[in-house]
């Protein structure tokens, strides 16, 4: 889901926002030039991101957390059109244009983080990011994602992958309390590795806690504010070609140079589509269709094109946003039929798996050939 904090900032910029394919990319040769220059080749981690917060009254609660997404309101308040209000209702109505094949699944359930771990890891991706914010934060009625991270560890670890934290936005969040989060990441799970400016206050730097730290690249400035701030690198995690600056694939080479030139990690976000509009039922402009998966293909070339120094999937599983690889089956409610991958369920396990061979090393080695199915 789109942080709360940026949903000003993320209103729609341009005209290409409402293509729901993209155009053909173009490069300046110029820039691809001065990318040459500043650039190597190097073997780049794949990482998908994970959301931890769907649950399900079938495994051990009383709802289906998430997958009873609202219909969220409108941006756009000079819109007077009419749309969709209130929560969906499962197991058949979900927030979501496409059904999982696990079905509306608990995010708490052992066997569902397996088998989730299993595909990313099959289908070549090495690090699992998932979201995370402090059990402080955790709204009334949900279960704290931290809760399940010693499961998450296990599993990823099982399948020769690793585990890295996006810190979600969350309301009473400072410069210090980003700060005690990272202090606590690293206390109770002192394999993980991830942040400010080494003359702030509130710095980790030179400390037990130094980090590396990446920041969400959205408008055409933030890559100054990041480089300024001290971070590490920065990201551009938004699916929707065109929808900001960072998620403009044709401004990923300039990207990359200037992360290069200032010593930063750069790392563009590919997706397979985008579309929202069973929780952001006026969003239609921002869907981008999967074409046949041509559309996530594209994003992975340019993502090589770039030289991207790693590889971020949005998403594994962000299933409000369309955005999500994992595997998802035909099915029908009494109102709607649900979108279904072109060839198969796993069909996009099997192009992230197809575009690492193609552009990138493996991270791993014994990667399998084939995705791992249902267990």
């Amino acid at each position: 889901m789109i942080p709360r904090p940026l949903l000003e900032i993320l209103k729609p910029q341009s005209r290409s926002q409402t293509q729901t394919k993209p155009a053909d990319v173009t490069v300046r040769p110029e820039v691809l030039r001065q990318l040459q220059e500043v650039k190597s080749s190097r073997i780049v981690s794949i990482q998908a991101f994970y959301y931890p917060w769907y649950d399900s009254p079938n495994y051990n609660n009383d709802s289906y957390l998430h997958w009873n997404h609202e219909y969220l309101p409108n941006w756009d308040k000079h819109d007077q059109h009419v749309y969709p209000t209130g929560h969906h209702i499962p197991p058949d109505d979900i927030g979501s244009w496409f059904y999982p094949k696990l079905g509306p699944y608990s995010s708490r359930d052992p066997a569902i983080i397996d088998q989730h771990m299993k595909w990313m890891s099959s289908a070549g991706i090495d690090v699992a990011v998932v979201s995370w914010m402090p059990i402080s934060e955790t709204p009334k009625g949900d279960y704290s994602w931290d809760s399940i991270i010693p499961l998450l560890l296990n599993a990823s670890e099982k399948y020769r992958m690793k585990l890295a934290f996006h810190l979600e936005p969350y309301n009473s969040r400072t410069p210090e309390t980003v700060r005690n989060d990272i202090i606590y990441l690293i206390e109770k799970y002192d394999d993980w590795y991830r942040v400010t400016n080494i003359n702030g206050s509130n710095t980790i730097r030179g400390t037990p806690y130094d980090s590396l730290l990446i920041g969400l690249h959205v408008n055409h400035e933030h890559r100054f504010d990041l480089q300024q701030a001290g971070f590490d690198g920065l990201y551009t995690y938004f699916a929707s070609e065109g929808f900001s600056h960072g998620s403009t694939m044709s401004n990923w080479p300039a990207l990359s140079t200037f992360c290069a030139k200032n010593a930063m990690l750069f790392i563009p976000s590919v997706g397979p589509g985008y579309i929202d509009t069973r929780v952001r039922a006026w969003n239609s402009k921002n869907t981008k269709e999967r074409d046949n998966g041509n559309y996530y293909r594209e994003h992975f070339k340019m993502a090589h094109t770039a030289k991207a120094d790693i590889v971020s999937i949005t998403s594994f599983n962000e299933w409000h946003e369309g955005t999500q690889i994992e595997p998802a089956v035909a099915h029908t409610d009494n109102n709607s039929t649900y979108l279904e991958y072109d060839k198969s369920p796993d069909e996009y396990l099997e192009i992230t798996l197809q575009m690492v061979k193609e552009f990138f090393l493996p991270h791993h080695e014994n990667i399998p050939m084939q995705i791992a199915n249902v267990v």
